[in-house]
Formats: C-alpha cells, sequence, structure tokens
C-alpha cells in the first residue's frame, strides 16, 4: 500500500508506528510510552491517548491509565 501523505493516512501511520512500539509483550509504564510518543512524534498525550483506545478497542493492546502500564497483547 502506497503511503498517504493526506491527514488520514499520516493519522493511520502514527497509529501502527505506536502498534510497532509495543512490539514484544513487555509491560511499560503508560507515561514514559506517552512521553516517547511526544518526543518521537510530536503527538499531544491527549491524541495519543485517543489512538491507544483505538488499538485496545481492536484488541492489539491493553492499558490501565490508574495503574500506568500498557502493553501488547500477544496472540498465542
Amino acid at each position: 500500500m502506497a503511503k498517504r501523505n493526506d491527514p488520514k493516512g499520516i493519522r493511520r501511520g502514527e497509529i501502527q508506528k505506536m502498534n510497532e512500539m509495543l512490539r514484544g509483550g513487555i509491560t511499560i509504564p503508560l507515561k514514559r510510552f506517552l512521553a516517547l510518543c511526544s518526543y518521537n512524534m510530536g503527538l499531544t498525550r491527549k491524541t495519543s491517548m485517543t489512538y491507544l483506545q483505538d488499538l485496545s478497542d481492536l484488541g492489539f493492546i491493553e492499558f490501565n491509565e490508574a495503574e500506568n502500564w500498557i502493553k501488547e497483547v500477544v496472540q498465542g
């Protein structure tokens, strides 16, 4: 699939990059992950949380904001 530079294509790319960053199934601190998204991609925490909710709804990740963790869901 060709890379799209319109807003929808950029959004899709950012969500996919976040998913790739979580590969490996390890649990990491959510706040650290949000800081990495801000630093590496220029995303606000609000936007990052929206994208994470999409990934969670799709069953790719799990996260708990209150307990400060995030991890990839490993299909076994």
